[in-house]
């Protein structure tokens, strides 16, 4: 729900409701994949915690790079909010294969 009105967001010239929404949107799902690395990170191993974290990080940015793609018409002001949005989620995203512990090998157990 937060995003179905992000792609008529998209042709404002200004900061409108829909970027907000986005950017919660966002968070939200960011929080939501923090919290199941924090579970799923010790007991998982290494092939299958990246394989699950990556499907679920895919669809985050999918479900935000959609209204983008289908939109007619992206205003300036709006494709730079865009531009910072896709950096945070990628940003976000690549956090999550990052290790905690500051180790080489960081998730897991193990490489099976």
């Amino acid at each position: 729900p937060r995003l179905a009105n992000f792609e008529a967001g998209l042709a404002s010239d200004e900061s409108v409701s829909e970027w907000d929404d986005a950017e919660s949107a966002l968070r939200a799902s960011m929080h939501h994949l923090r919290h199941l690395s924090r579970t799923w990170s010790p007991v998982l191993p290494r092939r299958v915690y990246h394989a699950a974290v990556g499907d679920l990080a895919e669809l985050v940015l999918v479900l935000l790079l959609g209204p983008v793609l289908a939109a007619r018409e992206v205003a300036e002001p709006a494709s730079r909010f865009v531009h910072s949005l896709l950096l945070d989620a990628a940003g976000g995203a690549a956090g999550l294969f990052l290790p905690a512990d500051g180790t080489a090998g960081g998730v897991g157990g193990g490489d099976g």
